[in-house]
């Protein structure tokens, strides 16, 4: 006797996240245009309205990730369950999916203020890359690395550093810092420079970012300062 397999809440996100990627790797690329911009859209869009709204299975009946209050009853009421059984497996699926955060990065990457950031970064890379101008190279990165960390700390106070798979933004900053120190080899760095506090910090997740490359050196291949792995 057969029965249906239901897709998981992990397994469904491929495809949406293949659109994530898309549009990060046009922001890699240095391509910061309206094509860019619109597949940010499309992504956030995607995530919340298509793959949000999907049903999902769970010991305490169906959810969906991107469900309101209201959705949640009306299904709870379907079920035969309560509202809290609902709220408590809709958490525990977005936290399984890390739902919430690639919501905000979808969010975020279009700020105008973030696409600003980037491209100063963008253009400090290829100035000491392409052309080995030093000084145009520092002005351009560390006005974006300023601008990349105020909206880091300040984005919904900070809840991009607070999800378990928001590991993208924090090796941004090392990839910008280890530009920074590359760049200003045998030079004394300013005390406080932008993004100090992330790439000195002792969390876990940055001594491990930090490990893989000694400070000074910079990443084989990656042609933008802010990479968004994943």
């Amino acid at each position: 006797m057969s029965s249906t397999r239901w897709p998981t809440s992990c397994s469904a996100a491929a495809p949406f996240k293949s659109t994530i990627q898309y549009a990060r790797a046009r922001s890699r690329e240095g391509k910061f245009d309206e094509t860019t911009r619109e597949a940010w859209a499309l992504a956030l869009d995607e995530w919340k309205n298509k793959y949000g709204t999907m049903r999902f299975s769970t010991p305490k009946g169906w959810i969906m990730l991107n469900a309101t209050e209201d959705d949640l009853r009306q299904l709870a009421e379907e079920d035969g369950v309560t509202l809290m059984d609902k709220k408590e497996w809709q958490n525990r699926e977005r936290d399984l999916t890390n739902y919430r955060y690639w919501m905000t990065l979808c969010e975020v990457e279009q700020l105008p203020e973030m696409v600003q950031a980037r491209r100063k970064m963008y253009e400090g890379r290829r100035a000491w890359l392409e052309l080995g101008d030093a000084v145009k190279a520092n002005q351009s990165l560390l006005a974006g690395m300023i601008e990349f960390e105020a909206i880091l700390n300040n984005f919904r106070d900070g809840m991009l550093f607070k999800q378990d798979e928001g590991n993208e933004y924090l090796e941004d900053a090392v990839d910008a810092v280890l530009l920074f120190r590359n760049i200003n080899a045998g030079r004394a760095l300013p005390e406080d420079y932008p993004l100090k506090a992330i790439f000195t910090s002792d969390d876990p997740k940055i001594n491990g970012i930090r490990g893989e490359e000694p400070p000074g050196t910079v990443r084989e291949g990656i042609v933008h300062p802010l990479v968004l792995h994943g």
